[in-house]
């Protein structure tokens, strides 16, 4: 069984990179259609990120390309073990090239060259409020956390949606539903209603990005009860990290197979089993470092057979502070500093020195305390954007840090943060266009300098700026307002 996803929205998303076929906006001049992806998989073996097929088909052309794909995999593919039913290991034997050989002989007609990618390379989540394209309308995300929901919880959210909306309620891939075409002026009355207590539309940084597998309650496949532990997890970070900690994705999966894509995570979780004292207990092995987009990267393995007892928060604790420390050096001379901790203390090697095996059955060591582990963190304004690389020259992008919603551009090698909204009536600046140096509304056509966030079009106006700073290719954001010169 091939995985496809077909998708025409520029926002990425983190589940097109895992498909054996995906179809992605793009443009070629005024024509807007797709690039075709082709050979992720998570499970047998591994992430491995869909590959550009560098083929450009317009909508009419999608279906009959897709099925040609599908019919070249049934004749070609190999299908002796189910764990190598995956487009990703015909190409690994052919390449890419046959592959667009063989697809062009089939459709009869030379293939057009990929597009222009339209994807926007920031995660998007789609929680809180978003303005719609249609005037005075907005769309409510909620966090519905790891995608379980009863059958009054149903109910009651079918209710919300036609008392403030039209009756639809759509689902996300992160495992989220979205309340659409609400007024604005009903936005005050629906946060405020019994349900938005349980399904926020800003939710703490460790369920915002949450996302587990089915699990062992109703899957066969998997090892643990991946969604109870998830939310223990989540709700003991909460407490230990605080909220102002930077949203992450994190993503669990209940076996290798890796239906919860653990590898696309910022942090992954993947279940397995161990022995402690003679007793088979629920434990995983711990990712970092996964991203999914144009510039996709698996998760390395760092930890493998960590229990899922009362000292995993502290492990994954440990592991969240010390990358938060390691990657903004600010904060690390500080902290370093407090303690007379070296920064070399904060290495990866630690954590590979805090392995847990599964050959004994048992832990073969605990933990090592670590520094970061024992640290208080300071609070602080900074937090981590996204990858420099992730970033498109004169287009914006909607991003959300620290529950702020903020959109972002690149400009003549400078990484620009601004609010997300326009002051006049609320439009989406990071929608707008980029014109002689200002971010042009488009909703009203209003100017706002990017340099300084004042507005050309009327001098009452301005929108807050925030400073950014590079470092070793990650955008880090300091959300204190910067001031704007009159």
């Amino acid at each position: 069984m091939l995985r496809l996803s077909c998708s025409s929205s520029t926002a990425s998303s983190w589940e097109k990179k895992s498909q054996d076929i995906a179809l992605v906006p793009a443009r070629v001049g005024e024509r807007a259609g797709f690039n075709i992806l082709a050979g992720g998989k998570m499970g047998s073996g591994g992430f491995t990120p869909a590959a550009a097929l560098n083929v450009f088909v317009e909508a009419y052309e999608a279906a009959r390309t897709v099925a040609e794909l599908i019919r070249i995999y049934r004749d070609y593919g190999p299908r002796d073990t189910r764990t190598r039913c995956r487009l990703a290991f015909l190409i690994e034997e052919w390449g890419i090239d046959r592959l667009r050989q063989e697809l062009a002989a089939r459709l009869r007609r030379e293939l057009e060259p990929a597009g222009r990618d339209m994807r926007r390379s920031g995660h998007a989540d789609h929680l809180g409020l978003s303005p719609q394209k249609q005037p005075e309308l907005t769309a409510v995300g909620l966090c519905v956390p790891t995608g379980r929901i009863g059958p009054e919880q149903i109910a009651e959210l079918a209710d919300l949606s036609d008392t403030y909306g039209n009756g639809q309620v759509r689902c996300t891939t992160g495992q989220n539903v979205i309340l659409v075409n609400v007024p604005k002026h009903r936005i005050e009355a629906l946060l405020k209603e019994p349900l938005l207590q349980q399904f926020s539309p800003n939710p703490s940084p460790f369920f915002r990005k949450l996302v587990a597998c089915t699990g062992a309650d109703y899957c066969n496949l998997a090892l643990i009860e991946t969604k109870r532990h998830a939310m223990e997890l989540s709700r003991a970070l909460d407490q230990r990290l605080g909220k102002d900690f930077a949203p992450m994705t994190i993503h669990w999966s209940g076996c290798t197979a890796g239906c919860g894509n653990h590898q696309a995570a910022e942090l992954g979780l993947r279940g397995c089993r161990t022995s402690i004292a003679g007793k088979a207990v629920d434990a995983v092995a711990i990712y970092v470092g996964g991203r999914t987009g144009p510039n996709a990267v698996a998760g390395e393995q760092i930890l493998d057979t960590v229990p899922c007892d009362e000292a995993l928060p502290s492990v994954v604790a440990g592991i969240l502070q010390q990358r938060a420390l390691i990657k903004n050096s600010r904060l690390q001379s500080a902290v370093c500093a407090a303690s007379s901790i070296q920064p070399e203390s904060f290495s990866r090697k630690q954590h590979a020195e805090a392995r847990f095996t599964s050959a004994t059955g048992r832990r073969d060591r605990q933990p090592p305390r670590t520094a970061a582990a024992s640290i208080s963190l300071p609070k602080t304004t900074k937090a981590m954007l996204c990858r420099l690389d992730e970033l498109s020259s004169g287009t914006g992008q909607k991003m959300t840090v620290m529950g702020k919603t903020l959109a972002v551009f690149v400009m003549e090698g400078q990484v620009i943060a601004m609010d997300a909204e326009c002051p006049h009536e609320g439009g989406p600046l990071y929608e707008g266009t980029v014109e002689r140096g200002c971010i042009v509304c488009p909703w009203h056509g209003y100017e706002f300098e990017l340099h300084t966030g004042r507005c050309d079009t009327d001098p009452n106006l301005s929108v807050r700026r925030y400073p950014t700073f590079i470092e070793e290719g990650d955008v880090w954001i300091d959300l204190k307002d910067e001031s704007i010169h009159r």
